[in-house]
């Protein structure tokens, strides 16, 4: 029973190593992308130019997404464990599930544009493809960042993780819904295309990760704890 717990544990955090490979891979295989005050023209340049770099990447994220699931399931499933009987738990998976619904949304917008439209060289057509796909990606802060946030809530009050792990998990949750006014910055660090996005996902990204090697290494601070035993009688 203990060795099939521990091999389920492994399984579950292999799923959340694999998550974050893939979407860093599909994150980043197209390069840096489109700054919000670039021109109609260099939009429709880079999704021509990286037209197939870009459908891979789709690809990927969407794989990892299905991996991610797996492992937002094992985690809310280990925080129920661990003793938090509240609703965080499933907030923090509910979180997870609508963020990569975002996310995969706003992907298949700009693949539906790279896919054939875009070479057609419309550039009015091809901006707007752009900037509602990435706006969609945007959007899922708001679920990336409740995954974090609730799970890390929740760890504090059952000391389920290292109060390392936590601090990462709750300033991850921050950056992350700092994310969330792209869409309205024309230019510089926190626009679209600028540096605080790319900072904010390697945050979370390394959150997931460590709570996944937690879990695979199962430690005392990884593992749901043993059920306590009954009282002596007398």
């Amino acid at each position: 029973m203990a060795a099939a717990a521990a091999g389920n544990r492994r399984l579950d955090a292999g799923a959340g190593i694999v998550a974050i490979v893939l979407f860093l891979v599909g994150f980043f295989l197209p390069g840096a992308p489109p700054k919000a005050d670039d021109s109609a023209r260099e939009v429709t340049k880079y999704l021509v130019d990286k037209r197939g770099d870009l459908l891979a990447a789709f690809f990927l994220i969407t794989l990892a997404a299905v991996f991610f699931i797996w492992f937002a399931a094992a985690v809310a499933r280990y925080l129920q464990a661990s003793g938090d009987d509240s609703g965080l738990p499933r907030a923090s998976f509910g979180g997870a599930v609508a963020g990569l619904t975002l996310v995969a949304g706003g992907g298949a917008v700009l693949q539906g544009g790279v896919f054939d439209a875009a070479k057609a060289g419309d550039l009015v057509l091809n901006r707007a493809i752009f900037d509602i796909g990435t706006d969609i990606i945007v959007a899922g802060g708001f679920g990336f960042g409740l995954f974090l946030l609730a799970a890390s809530v929740s760890a504090t009050r059952t000391g389920a993780l290292p109060g390392w792990a936590i601090a990462l998990g709750e300033f991850g949750a921050l950056v992350t819904f700092v994310t969330l006014i792209s869409p309205f910055v024309k230019s510089g660090f926190f626009a679209n295309g600028g540096a605080f996005a790319v900072i904010a996902f390697l945050v979370g990204g390394l959150w997931i990760l460590a709570v996944a090697i937690l879990m695979f290494g199962g430690g005392s601070k990884a593992a749901p704890p043993a059920a306590a035993p009954p009282p002596a009688a007398g």
